[in-house]
């Protein structure tokens, strides 16, 4: 995995300047946000998954630690980290199956849910059984299957009081 950002994004505008917001003046949620691709593995070192930045869900676990509340940040492999200097809380995950068992285990102990993580459209259907081998050009051409993934929502919300809040985001570009 890889935490670098990439070089085409902008500085953030909302990186903590100061010191969080107290929470006793108007009360605080326990918010969780995803953010960042999910990386579905091929073989050891190649994976099916897309060009999520995880910025945009970065910046809403940010504003939200600003505004005094408590923050769990479940981030994906490569997606840009919060400010050291911020009071969030981060837990990793890299695959679709990893995120779902996030959301399982941290969404019933939080108030409001955030889905701004991009998760892979496909998974191969078949990856490699021994994670530890890398595919060899010396091994010839091979065929990929990819199977149709999806993270559910109402799987994720199962099992959370009534009440709770949650937005879900999916931004899709069209090119002509």
């Amino acid at each position: 995995m890889t935490d670098q950002l990439p070089n085409h994004l902008p500085p953030s505008p909302f990186s903590p300047t100061g010191d969080p917001v107290d929470a006793s003046e108007g009360g605080s949620a326990r918010i969780l946000v995803t953010a960042g691709p999910t990386w579905e593995p091929i073989d050891s070192v190649r994976y099916v998954g897309n060009r999520s930045s995880g910025l945009m869900g970065a910046e809403i676990a940010i504003a939200a630690s600003n505004l005094g509340h408590h923050v769990t940040l479940l981030r994906g492999p490569g997606a840009v980290a919060p400010s050291p200097r911020s009071q969030i809380e981060t837990i990793r995950f890299q695959t679709a199956a990893d995120l779902q068992r996030a959301l399982r285990a941290h969404w019933p102990s939080h108030e409001v849910l955030f889905m701004a993580a991009a998760v892979a459209d496909f998974r191969p259907r078949n990856p490699d059984a021994d994670p530890s081998k890398k595919r060899r050009r010396e091994d010839g051409p091979f065929d990929l299957e990819l199977d149709l993934l999806g993270l559910s929502i109402a799987e994720a919300l199962v099992g959370h009081e009534p009440g709770a809040s949650h937005l879900s985001m999916d931004v899709t570009l069209g090119y002509d």
